[in-house]
């Protein structure tokens, strides 16, 4: 039995159909806003553009669910901005101004989830005006959203429980647009990633063409040559250094084998380079090319390993070095030579002092001897025999550059023109002289006698090569400027820019290629013995360094030689060289001070100048000299002094004598002059230099011209 009577029943299932009716209609809402959601992801997942995206979201459920008014507000601290606005009563979307939140809005959105607003619109009044008032409104915040808040509001101004009954449809509208933002986003970052990605690889594509231009460029422009070669000695590749410099095309170049490329390279030195190379740091190698055409240079090779396409090559670097081995040629050369005339000019001023002692005493013998009485003959060719030593000494002083020099601007070609008449008598009847010289002025800065003599001995050398007869040219010409040629006149006239290039060339036999390098050394020579003492083109030589100028020689084999002096052209009028004149011995009766230190030389110079009249005081080196002077209490008329003393030298004492005296009177001499006596204070007036041997005439005269000669 059961209490439940028919009434309750039939309540009962009528409650079960309408809840199942509810159902029904709730199952059907879902179904339509199931195809609804489909419809609206199918319109928006065709989309790539947020604002349209947006736009079709709110547009398609509005229409779709019939939903008036709907819009998509960015939020920006206390307030909404209108982004897209959608309203059913009017064909233009219109954007308002920012709309104020209230403080409690805010939070709710800023937390998320739906929020929905009754007909109170102070909470979000987004609407203008008040004619269309919305019963209903529904905000889904949509998150943060290409860096800015987002919000999708909807609103209705009828049946606003038909809104509020959208929790299923509108949510989900949210999340598709939402999800779409999402992968529009992503798309945008991976597109910008693609395209930085894409701009990378183009870059370092740029980068590393340009780096390969560079490399390549700095490959085929290097100075040097350059090859590649791999492990068996073949060349892979080469710069075009390298195919200039062997006189072969690159494809020429390329497969070969270095060791035909060398003519000092063989198989066994060129594994042991290998190996150093691989197992060491980049070794140097001495070695000599062969060119195309047969001939060969020196070079220097740098090896060491590079690795190309993951296999090791070795890298080699060769430099032509046939310029600088020439200039260390030279510089030996100038080395020797400055070494043998160091020598030189020490033995020529030791000889100096010994000669002027001998030269001293036969012309103190000499006067005391009758003009006609027993021993004047041996005593004149004993001077004879000083004078010829003296001459050589002359000739070691020129090699050796330690003599002083009278310069002046003077005519070369004039001065040749007058010699040519000497020149003639120097040379054999069998030889033809030409004197082909330039026309106008060629003006040079130098001693005269000196440059005469060099024109002697270079004409001497022509006649001596030329024993079956033959010609000889002397040839002088201006000569534009050339680098090469290039001197500093530290102490002359100004150079004009130009040179006189002075030619002496004979139709001898020439001179051997083997002996070309050392024909200017002192002593060398290929005369018999008693021909020659070899310091002919020596001097030369020491007398052009003298001048500024360069000394050369051509001499092809069998075609004779040529000589050429190359001198600085200078500005400047020629000046005449003093006669000295062979007058009468001059005498005075002033008061001397000699000093030198060797007391052979200071006998019989202090005997010389006594009998010429003087007051002599004497001194042994330059202390000694200030200590007589003051022991004297006044100033001499002239000091005759060495230049090189012990102790002090002669440059030193004048100078502080000097200073007390300054008009003094001086008379430098010297075996030789090293610089030791300024140039500038020789050419005073009251100041000269006397070169030894000193005769008695000579002495006499420099003192007396000295003392004569004005302040």
């Amino acid at each position: 039995m059961t209490d439940r009577t028919p009434e309750n029943s039939l309540a009962e299932l009528e409650e079960k159909v309408r809840m199942l009716v509810l159902e029904n209609d709730h199952l059907a809402e879902r179904a339509e806003e199931t195809l609804l959601l489909g419809l609206i992801a199918e319109k928006i997942n065709a989309i790539n553009d947020v604002d349209q995206l947006i736009q079709v979201g709110l547009e398609q459920t509005a229409l779709l669910k019939d939903i008036p008014y709907a819009a998509c507000f960015g939020l920006e601290g206390e307030c909404a901005q209108p982004l897209h606005i959608f309203r059913s009563t009017s064909d233009q979307e219109s954007v308002g101004s920012p709309v104020p939140l209230a403080p409690e809005l805010t939070v709710g959105l800023q937390n998320g989830g739906c929020v929905l607003q009754g007909p109170d619109l102070d909470h979000f009044p987004f609407f203008e005006t008040e004619t269309l008032r919305p019963l209903m409104t529904v905000l889904l915040p949509l998150g943060s959203r290409f860096g800015q808040q987002m919000l999708f509001v909807f609103a209705t101004d009828q049946e606003p429980e038909r809104l509020a009954a959208m929790n299923f449809l509108l949510p989900r509208v949210v999340e598709m647009v939402i999800a779409r933002l999402d992968n529009i986003e992503l798309l945008a970052r991976l597109t910008r990633m693609n395209e930085d990605l894409d701009q990378t690889v183009n870059e370092r594509t740029k980068e590393l063409r340009a780096s390969e231009t560079r490399i390549r460029t700095l490959f085929e422009r290097a100075f040097d040559a350059i090859f590649v070669v791999d492990h068996q000695g073949v060349v892979r590749d080469v710069n075009e250094q390298a195919c200039t410099a062997l006189g072969y095309e690159r494809d020429e170049l390329l497969g070969v084998s270095v060791l035909t490329l060398s003519t000092v390279l063989d198989e066994d030195r060129l594994e042991a380079i290998k190996a150093r190379s691989v197992n060491g740091p980049a070794q140097v190698v001495e070695t000599e090319h062969r060119r195309k055409d047969g001939t060969t240079f020196p070079v220097e090779v740098r090896v060491g390993p590079i690795e190309i396409d993951g296999e090791t090559m070795l890298l080699a670097q060769a430099r032509d070095v046939s310029e600088r081995n020439r200039l260390l040629e030279q510089l030996n050369q100038a080395q020797k030579m400055e070494a043998v005339g160091r020598l030189a000019g020490g033995i020529a001023h030791d000889f100096n002092n010994i000669l002027t002692v001998i030269m001293g005493h036969i012309d103190l013998l000499r006067m005391e001897l009758a003009p006609e009485g027993p021993g004047r003959d041996e005593l004149r060719a004993i001077r004879r025999t000083t004078e010829k030593a003296a001459r050589l000494t002359q000739q070691l002083l020129a090699f050796s550059r330690k003599q002083v020099m009278d310069m002046v601007p003077f005519d070369l070609s004039r001065d040749f023109t007058d010699m040519s008449r000497m020149l003639r008598r120097m040379i054999d009847e069998n030889i033809e002289l030409e004197m082909d010289l330039e026309e106008g002025p060629c003006m040079v800065f130098g001693d005269p006698g000196r440059v005469e003599q060099i024109l002697m001995n270079l004409v001497i050398n022509a006649r001596d090569a030329m024993p079956q007869g033959g010609h000889l040219r002397v040839r002088t010409r201006r000569v534009p400027r050339n680098d090469e040629y290039s001197k500093a006149l530290p102490d002359g006239p100004p150079p004009t820019g130009r040179y006189i290039r002075v030619q002496v060339t004979d139709t001898g036999e020439g001179i051997p290629l083997d002996i070309q390098s050392k024909i200017f050394d002192p002593f060398f020579t290929t005369k018999e013995v008693g021909k020659g003492t070899g310091l002919g083109l020596a001097m030369v030589y020491g007398l052009a360094q003298q001048h500024n100028a360069r000394v050369q020689v051509h001499s092809p084999p069998g075609q004779g030689a040529t000589f050429e002096v190359i001198f600085p052209e200078v500005e400047g009028e020629e000046k005449d060289a003093a006669d000295k004149g062979q007058g009468v011995i001059p005498q005075g009766q002033e008061t001397l001070l000699l000093v030198e230190d060797d007391p052979n030389i200071r006998s019989v110079l202090s005997r010389m100048i006594e009998k010429l009249g003087y007051t002599l005081l004497q001194a042994g080196d330059g202390e000694d000299a200030l200590r007589v002077i003051a022991d004297h209490g006044r100033a001499v008329d002239l000091v005759l002094t060495d230049v090189i003393m012990p102790r002090m030298g002669g440059g030193e004492l004048i100078r502080q004598l000097k200073a007390i005296y300054p008009s003094l009177r001086v008379i430098y001499m010297s075996g030789y002059t090293d610089d030791a006596v300024d140039r500038a204070e020789l050419a005073a007036p009251t100041t000269r230099f006397l070169q030894k041997p000193v005769s008695y005439p000579q002495l006499a005269r420099e003192l007396r011209e000295v003392l004569d000669t004005p302040d």
